[in-house]
């Protein structure tokens, strides 16, 4: 038997920016999966911006974000708007069957 991770099949998240920016979000590592299990239980609006920030530095293309440029770049709904689809993205590559 031969266990080959080069042959599984990951899903990747696009994301189109308001700015018209597109980046491709990678699976997250163990470590940073568990920091993303706790975005539903932010306490303060910098703190949800340090997770989007989190979430878009992710990105294969290896662009950099900080909370202000997030909070700069998003609106309040945008922002909780892309914390759900990722929470999405997050259930159904935990559960999907390589």
């Amino acid at each position: 038997m031969e266990f080959n991770f080069k042959k599984l099949k990951k899903e990747f998240m696009r994301i189109t920016l308001p700015d018209d920016r597109t980046l491709t979000i990678n699976p997250p590592k163990y470590s940073d999966f568990k920091k993303f299990a706790q975005l539903g239980n932010v306490k303060t609006d910098e703190d949800a911006f340090k997770g989007v920030a989190q979430i878009l530095n992710l990105n294969m293309e290896g662009i950099k974000f900080t909370g202000k440029e997030c909070q700069d770049l998003f609106d309040m709904a945008d922002m909780y708007a892309l914390m759900t689809e990722f929470m999405k993205y997050l259930t159904r590559i935990t559960s999907q069957k390589n």
